[in-house]
């Protein structure tokens, strides 16, 4: 017997050996193209660089990310308002058009422009049109959209068109805020010299918004545009600039912010989106990335921004009101509270004059705004400071983005970089609640917002620019990415449904001894098998099974085989002329039920499907409610068919297991062949169950994917739980003695990745090959069973999906047991989901 646990603990050394020498290669078939750009997930991210002349970039994101864009634009439109999003999506672009497209110079126009017609080519649409230039600003515009009622307030003079346009707005965005309750606040802070271990630049942010945005705030975008500095940056879909904020330019430039206190708005303003880009795409010193910040400011998302310059070792912070401004300079040695080294920030105005302009008017109605108000955080900040003095490093910089008191419950993500990474466009990051938790919708959420997602921590992995390798010319497509090149974005598929069946034959029959079970069972069980399958015939024009109809017809004759399987490995097997009741074990009927199901199926193919459905219904209408033996139904069918099927019948019935006959039909052979085990096999020995979650990566999702399945498998029939154990904690008895359920994928379960040679389908990094296709979107999964290697008289279970996310989301659904009971389930994303029972071996 081998010692899987010494095994695969010595698997778990050597992967974090590995992980801390290696950085991250996408898997192949997860990349796609677009002229000179790509994408690729990592980690919870949507990795996208785009190169060249404005117009020619913005069509590589729009053509790699058209799904993404649709999806985001729908979800800033319901947002807004859940009740009439297309309504409030068409007075966000009238304020748009009215206030704020002047504001964008030419090539931010152009790439803009590019981003609309990529997607639009690659069938984004919006309320069934394609999208334009107006749509694409108003994803950028989203955070400046969502404070200009409050930066109306603070407007000293009444401007009466802005007014007059912004009253239904300002209803509107009421609306989102009702819906989100919660702090809508960032993070940020620069560390440098006197403060840090080498002297040198840490620099971090993390972003905490509403759940249903957040969702789309994972795209890495690494632009090398014709003219400025190539940059990163963590941004949405659609996004020519980062809206979270935080980048990091070829110059060396850093820049992050938080929002603080809304000042007034300023109508003939440059807005923050079009300034954030300039910066972003050509500042080179602190100098020029605060001048383009400040010059012409709209108001709009007042910002306090941290700065850094790699080159000068130098961090900065500027807080941003409408008409004024503070620069406060590291190389000027401008410390607040005496932090030497060290600016931080998290969403109080720490300038006086900047906070007295959220006021409209010093002789209105007093505010308490002059005096400084000291947040929580700030205190939290400095005395991590104050411990830390002089040792601040990444380290540092990872354990206060996951302090508790920093880190609010509303947190979607956090980010550090240090100088040496920024050299190379890099940066740590995790996407999901840093503390590693799961955020769930609330009911409110789920019911204005039917597409949000939950968010779960993702692992920390850097990000970088560099390309992925190219891609084999001669591999598969992954049959679930969106094609660049298709004009037709695919909506979600459902399951084939077959509402009603005429019986296939007749008549009910009665046993005429124990012995005789197995046939008034399975005259019955087969007969709805057969029913549906010549439903399902009668849906297509030729009256022919297409090849997913004929994996339905297996999966449940597949049912039979797993169910006799499972009672027969468990020592109870016995010849079906020998059949007993036995009221002390229920595993005697599991054995006539399976196993007759199986006789008859095979004695349907030998005779002809037709011609066996006929004597059937013949049989059933002349024996209905009478005594019948196995001995008169042999008879009857001989007397029709003139056949002799005494060798059939005996090695059916006075043998145990099943009978090893050649059949012609592929299909029959394959059932009474193949492995025996489906994804529910567990089930009926489920006191025999250990759910297993994987800790090489991805731990907080299988940890969690573990907990939902453990309490959906309770609830669903048994009211027992499942033990749940590490894939470090198994013991050698565990393995051998029980029914595994394994959570996670080869590279995030130790179990798995030991035993993947074993599986009846092939793993990629994040990809999956089962028959010929290839699935590689994040958000596709698979769940299959294959008997285990160390006892095949226990099942093993794999649940992996292609992203920590989508390991949570599709255990939900196999818990309730509302998945295809087959040997491997297929949840593709936006796709039909596939049981598949036969034809699963490696390809």
């Amino acid at each position: 017997m081998r010692l899987l646990t010494i095994a695969v603990l010595t698997l778990f050394c050597l992967y974090n050996n590995y992980l801390e020498a290696s950085e991250y290669h996408p898997d192949p078939y997860s990349v796609q193209r677009w002229e000179q750009g790509y994408r690729y997930p990592n980690a919870g991210w949507i990795v996208v660089h785009i190169e060249g002349e404005p117009y020619e970039r913005g069509i590589q994101h729009g053509r790699l990310l058209a799904p993404e864009i649709a999806r985001y634009t729908q979800a800033l439109a319901s947002f807004t308002d859940p009740k009439s999003p297309v309504k409030a999506w068409k007075t966000t672009r009238n304020l748009v058009k009215r206030f704020f497209l002047h504001g964008f110079n030419q090539e931010q126009l152009d790439e803009m422009k590019g981003i609309a017609d990529g997607a639009s080519a690659a069938g984004a649409r919006f309320n069934r049109r394609p999208l334009d230039i107006i749509d694409i600003a108003a994803l950028n515009l989203a955070n400046e959209l969502h404070t200009f009622d409050t930066a109306i307030t603070a407007t000293p003079s009444t401007l009466t068109t802005q007014h007059h346009l912004s009253t239904q707005f300002t209803a509107l965005n009421s609306s989102s805020r009702k819906a989100f309750q919660g702090p809508v606040r960032c993070n940020a802070f620069a560390a440098v010299g006197p403060a840090t271990k080498d002297g040198k630049i840490v620099f971090g942010h993390l972003t905490m918004f509403a759940l249903y945005p957040a969702n789309f705030y994972n795209v890495w975008l690494d632009i090398k545009p014709s003219k400025g500095h190539r940059f990163v940056m963590q941004t949405t879909p659609g996004n020519i600039q980062s809206g979270m904020d935080y980048s990091i330019n070829d110059a060396g430039i850093l820049m992050s912010e938080t929002t603080v206190e809304q000042t007034g708005f300023n109508p003939k303003g440059i807005p923050l989106a079009a300034r954030t880009r300039e910066a972003e795409q050509y500042a080179e010193t602190i100098e020029q990335a605060a001048d383009i910040l400040r010059k012409n400011n709209n108001g709009l998302s007042s910002t306090e921004w941290i700065l850094a310059d790699i080159h000068k070792n130098e961090i900065a912070l500027l807080e941003l009101g409408t008409h004024r401004s503070k620069l406060y300079r590291s190389s000027q040695k401008e410390w607040i509270a005496g932090a030497e080294g060290f600016y931080w920030s998290n969403n109080n105005t720490k300038d006086r004059d900047i906070r007295l302009e959220t006021v409209p008017s010093a002789i209105a109605r007093p505010s308490s705004i002059a005096a400084f108000r000291t947040d929580p955080r700030d205190a939290i900040w400095l005395r991590m400071y104050d411990q830390h003095k002089g040792q601040i490093d990444g380290e540092f910089a990872k354990k206060l983005l996951t302090t508790p008191e920093i880190v609010l419950s509303t947190s979607v993500d956090a980010k550090y970089t240090t100088s040496d990474l920024a050299t190379r466009l890099q940066t740590w990051a995790t996407y999901g609640p840093p503390l590693g938790v799961v955020r769930y919708p609330s009911t409110k959420e789920q019911q204005d917002f039917p597409a949000i997602k939950p968010l779960i921590s993702n692992p920390w992995q850097i990000l970088n620019s560099e390309p992925p390798a190219k891609n084999n010319p001669h591999k598969l497509a992954a049959v679930d990415l969106h094609n660049p090149n298709n004009s037709v974005m695919s909506s979600p598929v459902k399951n084939k449904v077959v509402s009603d069946t005429q019986p296939a034959w007749r008549g009910t029959l009665l046993p005429q001894s124990d012995a005789d079970i197995w046939l008034t069972t399975a005259f019955a069980n087969l007969e709805r098998i057969v029913a549906y399958e010549k439903a399902l015939q009668k849906q297509n024009k030729n009256q022919q099974l297409k090849p997913a109809d004929r994996d339905l017809i297996i999966n449940k004759l597949f049912y039979y085989r797993s169910m006799y399987e499972l009672a027969a490995r468990a020592g109870n097997d016995f010849p079906l002329n020998s059949t007993k009741i036995n009221l002390r074990n229920a595993k005697w009927y599991d054995i006539v039920t399976g196993k007759g199901v199986l006789l008859l199926y095979a004695l349907r193919s030998q005779l002809g499907n037709d011609e066996f459905d006929v004597l059937m219904d013949k049989f059933g209408t002349k024996n209905s409610l009478h005594e019948i033996s196995a001995t008169q139904f042999q008879n009857f069918l001989q007397s029709q068919t003139r056949k002799d099927l005494s060798e059939f019948f005996n090695l059916w019935l006075n043998n145990t297991d099943i009978p090893q006959i050649k059949m012609t039909n592929t299909d029959t052979e394959n059932v009474l062949t193949a492995p025996p085990y489906t994804i529910f096999s567990f089930d009926a020995e489920i006191e025999n169950t250990i759910i297993v979650f994987g800790t090489k990566d991805e731990e907080l999702a299988n940890r969690e994917a573990a907990n939902v399945l453990q309490q959906a498998l309770k609830r669903r029939k048994h009211n027992i739980a499942p033990p749940i154990k590490a894939d470090t904690e198994l013991s050698e008895n565990d393995i051998k003695s029980n029914h595994l359920i394994l959570i996670g994928r080869p590279d995030s379960n130790l179990l798995i990745n030991k035993l993947k040679n074993n599986f009846p389908i092939n793993f990629g990094l994040r990809s999956f090959q089962a028959r010929d296709k290839i699935y590689a979107h994040p958000e596709s999964g698979i769940i299959f069973s294959f008997e285990n290697p160390d006892n095949a008289r226990f099942s093993i279970v794999v649940v992996s999906g292609l992203s920590a996310l989508t390991t949570l989301n599709i255990t939900q659904p196999f818990g309730e047991g509302t998945l295809p009971n087959a040997r491997a389930v297929i949840i593709p994303f936006n796709r039909e989901i596939l049981g598949l029972s036969n034809y699963l071996n490696k390809l």
